[in-house]
């Protein structure tokens, strides 16, 4: 029988729920700017844009900042 310890560290497995974590902010995040953006009458392929900017944007800060713990350089 595997357990997840023989699978992947506690380290990883931490990584893999806040890398989920995190991936499910940004999808709501996408679809929030994007409903934001059309009911502001912008248009649908400049309101998926800058949705998804705002998501992956996110996405890059959280992922560095929290998922994987980048260290901080002085």
């Amino acid at each position: 029988q595997l357990s997840y310890a023989k699978v992947m560290s506690k380290q990883t497995f931490s990584q893999v729920v806040r890398f989920l974590c995190v991936g499910s902010v940004v999808t709501l995040i996408d679809c929030i700017v994007y409903t934001l953006c059309l009911l502001a009458n912008l248009p649908v392929t400049l309101s998926k844009g800058l949705s998804f900017v705002a998501a992956v944007l996110f996405a890059y800060y959280a992922h560095k900042k929290w998922t994987f713990k980048a260290p901080h350089h002085t």
